[in-house]
């Protein structure tokens, strides 16, 4: 049974899109978070760690999933709906996140947080 089956249909098209590139040698974020469903239908959210390895003399990938649908859930219990949004860009962004605000003042993610939620998260 092809593991595609049971990606969430919200990410259905981006984590085989970013398998393609791997075997491809196109540079991805090794870890990124996802939702997988259940044969009954659950959904969970995964944290996949990837690395690329040869095996048997061909590139293949090695993957490993860990369920974080607790953890995700206590982080996301507070927090309002702006947030959860910055929240998952960071999660699933491919590059450094980092911005100015209006007077020129850079900042990392968490400040980035700040000016655009007003408040920072109780966990990253």
């Amino acid at each position: 049974m092809s593991f595609q089956k049971f990606i969430h249909p919200y990410d259905c098209e981006m984590v085989p899109e970013r398998f393609e590139k791997r075997l491809k040698n196109e540079k991805f974020p090794s870890n990124y978070v996802f939702r997988v469903n259940s044969k009954d239908e659950k959904e969970y959210w995964v944290k996949i760690s990837v690395s690329v390895i040869n095996w048997e003399g061909r590139p293949a990938i090695l993957n490993f999933l860990t369920d974080i649908t607790e953890r995700k859930a206590v982080r996301d219990t507070d927090k309002p709906h702006s947030q959860l949004l910055f929240q998952s860009f960071i999660d699933n962004s491919e590059y450094s996140i980092y911005a100015k605000d209006l007077k020129g003042k850079s900042g990392s993610h968490l400040e980035t947080e700040m000016m655009i939620t007003g408040s920072y998260a109780k966990t990253m």
